[in-house]
């Protein structure tokens, strides 16, 4: 799976510029979650997803490495 992860400033008049390399493809998702002075973007989303479960943890790792389940 390919992943592209990015810290970008937002214009004033509320838009951001966003490249996506070739091998992307066509079609992308797009996730957008704001950036606060206490967070990064990882604190704010792995934080809330992962923290409360270990199985859900070790899951998710297994499905996000490809590892077999």
């Amino acid at each position: 799976m390919l992943a592209l992860r990015k810290q970008l400033a937002v214009d004033s008049d509320g838009k951001i510029t966003l490249n996506i390399p070739p091998e992307f493809g066509t079609e992308v998702e797009i996730l957008v979650l704001p950036i606060t002075s206490s967070t990064t973007s990882a604190d704010a989303f792995l934080g809330h997803a992962f923290a409360d479960d270990p199985a859900e943890d070790a899951l998710w790792q297994q499905y996000l490495t490809g590892a077999a389940l």
